[in-house]
């Protein structure tokens, strides 16, 4: 199995050009093709000698992940593509477009050992986490697809970021690095959790301003229980608690994520529910229609309940946003996302 050049970092490829018998400057003509251009062709690498080129090209895979399948959404606002890994796995990300340009969402994880029973990233459980240099390659190959940068991360793809912290944490502080990473400011990373209230704490004390998005789902522990088993370990108080300590420590505000799912948690109480829990909470809500999974039962609510399901909220003067629903024709939405077979 060949090795990734990503995978490397300034040391090691430093020691890899001494080894080549190569100057140290083509550390940095090397990271910029990869990281900077977004490049993955050693042919491409002008800049390079045409024998290190051809040294590296039979020795090394520039990306620890290659694109396998590529999808497109009817309207065009959305782009999935599958990427295999050096192990032989498979994972899937999703491309958005919006008014102010494209935005990723990245898997944290192969597979999902969360086992939310409305969502299609449980099925199979969890296989491994995702390197950082992974998740680097998964925005990487993203622009490549676009032919240019992306402005907005999301990790809500599959698997629980938070755990799988340390690797995570380590993406973050690539998505920062001016000279080695993206150059990308955390204020346009978004990472999703279901809950797991002590590494939000931890999080909180990165002092990384980041997004928090809580995929919350519930207004109340009794249905968020039958949903989310994450719930049994941790009761809304506590979740809701670590989110009000994130946002004392980083003074940004976090998102909760709702999907609403027919008959489960869109009713007219459910709503009055989520109104009194989060009146008092830094929060913005954002509701999101149940997107279908081919194996699973559960269907979205009418236009008309998510309407009035939303309405209440704004009644009790909540900021609350019905997310726009992209790539459910390619399986491509939230929740949609799953481990494939290599």
């Amino acid at each position: 199995m060949r090795k990734s050049l990503l995978e490397y970092n300034r040391q090691e490829l430093n020691t890899l050009f001494q080894e080549l018998s190569q100057p140290q400057f083509r550390t940095r003509q090397l990271r910029e093709w990869l990281v900077d251009k977004y490049c993955s062709d050693f042919s491409k690498m002008i800049n390079l000698p045409r024998q290190l080129r051809e040294i590296l090209s039979s020795q090394y895979q520039a990306y620890p992940l290659e694109i396998s399948t590529i999808q497109r959404s009817k309207d065009k606002n959305t782009i999935k593509f599958a990427a295999g890994t050096l192990d032989n796995q498979i994972i899937e990300v999703v491309l958005l477009k919006y008014s102010y340009g494209y935005s990723v969402c990245l898997s944290t994880q192969i597979g999902c050992a969360m086992g939310c029973v409305f969502c299609a990233s449980a099925r199979g459980g969890l296989v491994r986490n995702c390197t950082a240099n992974e998740m680097l390659a998964q925005v990487l190959l993203a622009e490549q697809l676009v032919g240019g940068r992306i402005g907005r991360v999301v990790l809500m793809g599959m698997g629980e970021p938070l755990l799988n912290y340390d690797q995570v944490v380590e993406f973050l502080r690539l998505c920062q690095d001016q000279d080695f990473g993206l150059g990308l400011g955390l204020r346009h990373v978004t990472i999703s959790t279901c809950g797991i209230v002590p590494k939000i704490k931890q999080l909180a004390h990165e002092r990384m301003p980041v997004t928090l998005a809580l995929s919350l789902h519930a207004p109340n522990d009794h249905i968020r229980k039958k949903i989310l088993p994450v719930a049994q370990n941790y009761s809304l108080d506590e979740v809701l608690d670590a989110c009000r300590y994130f946002f004392q420590k980083t003074d940004r505000r976090v998102s909760c994520e709702y999907i609403l799912i027919k008959d489960v948690n869109d009713s007219r109480s459910c709503a009055k529910q989520l109104a009194e829990l989060l009146k008092n909470e830094q929060m913005h809500i954002n509701l999101i229609p149940y997107n279908p999974v081919d194996f699973l039962d559960w269907q979205a609510p009418s236009r008309k309940q998510i309407e009035l399901f939303a309405d209440i909220l704004r009644k009790a003067k909540l900021a609350v946003t019905v997310r726009r629903q992209l790539g459910n024709d390619i399986d491509a939405a939230c929740g949609q996302l799953r481990r494939r077979e290599q």
